[in-house]
């Protein structure tokens, strides 16, 4: 069984992939794949040297995850290039060594139409979403960010399928 699942930042869907986890399923972060992609991923550096070179710390080598993302924030075509990279040069390729009975926590939801067997789409309100952010650590300009980036691509889960 492949599941994919999906729901805006704070809405609970490590806590759910957590219940998978226990029952002894794989589970996959995309956050977590992401950012080693960044670090170790050839074409994805690549990608990121051509188009968001501010986006590197001052080493050269490490990426600056904030500084990218306010950079893919106020760049939609730049952002929706480098999530088809990520999925055609790291997502795929993974997928295709687990072969069957994995969760896949964050599935980007312009993908969920790639072959699962179950989508489980989280939400809770918007106010719950921004306590659970805050509780992380998050400042208020960027969970606002997150807010809007986030309103237009959770609008319409039904239709994802």
């Amino acid at each position: 069984m492949k599941i994919a699942i999906v729901g805006p930042a704070g809405a609970g869907k490590s806590t759910v992939s957590k219940i998978f986890e226990k029952a002894g399923m794989t589970v996959i972060e995309c956050d977590k794949v992401v950012h080693r992609a960044y670090e170790n991923n050839v074409e994805i550096r690549d990608f990121l040297r051509e188009n968001c070179i501010n986006a590197f710390a001052e080493d050269g080598q490490t990426v600056d995850r904030k500084v990218l993302g306010r950079i893919l924030f106020n760049s939609p075509c730049l952002k929706r290039d480098l999530e088809d990279l990520l999925h055609e040069f790291v997502f795929v390729p993974l997928f295709e060594k687990l072969k069957d009975n994995y969760v896949v926590d964050g599935v980007m939801p312009r993908f969920v139409k790639e072959g699962y067997d179950q989508v489980i789409y989280v939400h809770v309100p918007e106010n719950e979403r921004r306590r659970r952010l805050r509780h992380r650590g998050v400042n208020e300009e960027r969970i606002s960010d997150i807010m809007i980036a986030q309103n237009e691509m959770f609008r319409d889960p039904i239709n994802w399928r």
